[in-house]
């Protein structure tokens, strides 16, 4: 096809009218919009298949956080937090009532 009839085609294309749409063309895509039946996931697999990526990211950012918190909490020499809690339980499991 040579360039002179394409730019015809292309002349004859702008000059022409668009097609009207039907009669009442708005009323039936809503109704059709209306009829669409949404899937929903039907077990709990589903449903945790659907949500994994976004519970993956929070599980990442939770970790990150703690490492985080971690270091932090480690470069004002507060660094014994273990040593801390495992003294807080000794003294919980050995507590007289008294005796």
């Amino acid at each position: 096809m040579t360039s002179t009839k394409l730019q015809k085609l292309f002349k004859a294309a702008r000059n022409d009218r668009p097609p009207e749409p039907a009669s009442a063309f708005e009323v039936q895509v809503l109704r059709a919009i209306r009829n669409e039946k949404h899937h929903e996931p039907a077990g709990l697999f589903e449903q945790l298949s659907l949500l994994f990526p976004r519970l993956a990211l929070a599980s990442a950012l939770l970790i990150v956080l703690c490492l985080g918190t971690d270091l932090w909490v480690s470069g004002f020499g507060q660094s014994k937090l273990a040593s801390d809690l495992g003294q807080l339980s000794d003294q919980w499991l050995f507590v007289t009532k008294g005796f």
